[in-house]
């Protein structure tokens, strides 16, 4: 009797501390944006998320920050293919300045409509007779690209399945909507991403829209933290602009929420420029807070009433 009993606790412990029983820390995936923005931006943040959370699984990859729409948002599936997640069981939450911000949304969109079958209704949207210079070259990378997922098994299943693994995605300051002076560099002398925010002036009104494709039908959880100075001089004006991105290009919903969907969520983040939280420990340590609040708020406060925006 004591020997079958000795038997039952050392399978249980055999059973329990066996992969499917143990849940995976979480991997948050802490992501730059355009050049000169490296991994090294994010160490006040993933201090203050270790702290918060400290069996979470932090990378901060530095990748090519001149980089197009197309190719930034190939290369982030490229980089977690190769910290092997797609092996694992970890769901993976991503924090995102800027264009990074936009990149991550456009792999989201992408593997959305890829999965339904639907990704030729975008091609067809896509009209690059329109544009030249650095923006032509760009529109034609992100059309080209589409076409290849739609060719290509292999890069399709990359695609998705890093797609797939996405949980969250927190956008701060993101470049949504282009930036302002994008257009003027014609000869990309800011590489490919100048080229792809004046992309972003003409085809953010659909791209984004409907946010329910964004967030999956509520499968995955969006969290835009929209701001900038209360004053500053800036590529796009006085007040309320920063660098050079208006609050405006930062948001996806407009007044009368008629482009919204539940588990998408933009609030004001306060007056803090757009590289902040690289340099201050206080915006740091917000923007962890504001993360970490958000994770744990019902997906029903997570709603597209005026309360909520």
């Amino acid at each position: 009797m004591k020997k079958s009993v000795q038997l039952v606790f050392v399978l249980l412990i055999v059973i329990v501390s066996s992969p499917s029983f143990v849940q995976a820390a979480p991997t948050w995936i802490l992501l730059h944006g355009i050049w000169p923005g490296s991994g090294w931006d994010w160490q006040k943040t993933a201090y203050w998320l270790k702290q918060s959370e400290s069996t979470a699984h932090v990378l901060i990859p530095t990748l090519n920050g001149r980089a197009g729409l197309y190719r930034w948002a190939d290369n982030l599936t490229r980089y977690i293919e190769s910290q092997k997640l797609l092996e694992q069981e970890t769901q993976i939450n991503i924090v995102a300045h800027s264009f990074g911000g936009t990149a991550t949304l456009f792999l989201l969109r992408t593997a959305y409509e890829l999965a339904r079958g639907d990704l030729p209704l975008l091609i067809e949207k896509l009209d690059c007779t329109s544009y030249w210079g650095n923006t032509l070259a760009v529109c034609k990378e992100m059309l080209n690209g589409w076409k290849l997922l739609l060719a290509n098994g292999k890069e399709r299943m990359r695609w998705m399945a890093a797609a797939q693994k996405i949980e969250t995605v927190t956008l701060y300051h993101p470049a949504l909507q282009g930036a302002c002076g994008a257009c003027v560099d014609v000869m990309g002398f800011a590489g490919r991403t100048s080229g792809a925010l004046c992309l972003l002036e003409k085809i953010s009104t659909w791209l984004w829209s409907p946010i329910e494709r964004l967030t999956w039908k509520g499968e995955k959880r969006i969290l835009n933290l929209y701001g900038a100075m209360s004053w500053s001089i800036s590529l796009c004006g006085f007040t309320s602009n920063d660098i050079a991105l208006s609050i405006n290009q930062q948001k996806i919903q407009n007044e009368n929420l008629k482009n919204c969907s539940p588990n998408y969520l933009e609030i004001d983040a306060g007056s803090n420029s757009h590289v902040g939280f690289i340099h201050r420990w206080n915006i740091a340590k917000d923007l962890v807070e504001r993360i970490r609040q958000w994770q744990v708020t019902p997906t029903e406060f997570n709603s597209c009433s005026k309360e909520h925006r």
